[in-house]
């Protein structure tokens, strides 16, 4: 039996980027592990103006988080796939020396990593390792969009001594394919991995299961729908990259 692990930045991100792909290793009986890094709860104590605006959109409190898991796990649970979380909190919560807020707007998330994290870069990579092992088959996100999380996580995916397999991030995959000019493309090849229609479908069904999320990516179901099924015609498939010599 053949076992992937997705590296998701979010309780999210695995599951829109990949989620038909994922059906279509399950389905045939491989194993599937969707491992979520920054999944862990706020701080304790007042979180920043952005933060708790964000909170308002997601229609959440301070204990959202333990909603998004909820989520997580049961979009996961649609595709037959096993849901990891780990305690890193994401990068609106996440905290400096001095106990401030490195991350505190738009601009901020969508920027590069802050100089404070490189402890923190080490800490990351050394749990995602304890989840390793020789057998699998590692995927990682390419950092599409540029949020600062993904960003974060392709650092660390470019550290491994493992190979690994690139997801564009979806679904800023589909509106910008432009990397930021901090990343460059991995030494991969493009591979495409077709999907039917049942497939697709089974990955929007997953998506769903994200309430708190959809309506920062979508106007409804029906756009949604749409913009999956655009992406998978466009692309004749679901592209990722892998190691050259995997291709």
């Amino acid at each position: 039996m053949k076992h992937h692990l997705y590296i998701s930045p979010h309780l999210d991100d695995a599951v829109y980027s990949c989620g038909g792909c994922i059906l279509q290793q399950t389905a045939r009986g491989d194993r599937v592990t969707v491992l979520t890094v920054f999944a862990g709860d706020p701080p304790p104590g007042p979180l920043s103006s952005f933060a708790n605006g964000l909170h308002s959109r997601w229609g959440t409190d301070h204990d959202g988080v333990a909603v998004r898991r909820a989520e997580d796990r049961m979009a996961c649970a649609r595709l037959d796939a096993t849901a990891v979380h780990l305690e890193f909190p994401e990068a609106i919560y996440r905290m400096g020396s001095e106990e401030d807020y490195l991350y505190t707007s738009e601009e901020a998330i969508f920027g590069r990593v802050h100089p404070a994290e490189q402890e923190r870069l080490a800490l990351v990579l050394a749990s995602i390792q304890q989840h390793m092992h020789e057998s699998l088959t590692v995927y990682a996100p390419l950092g599409l969009g540029g949020h600062v999380d993904h960003r974060f996580i392709r650092l660390i995916a470019d550290r491994m001594k493992e190979p690994v397999r690139y997801y564009p991030d979806f679904p800023y995959a589909a509106r910008c394919m432009v990397l930021p000019v901090d990343l460059d493309m991995p030494q991969a090849a493009p591979v495409r991995f077709p999907l039917d229609q049942e497939e697709v479908l089974g990955w929007v069904h997953a998506i769903c299961e994200y309430q708190t999320q959809l309506s920062t990516f979508w106007k409804s179901y029906d756009h949604l729908l749409e913009e999956v099924e655009s992406y998978v015609e466009t692309r004749q498939g679901l592209l990722l990259y892998l190691p050259e010599y995997q291709a």
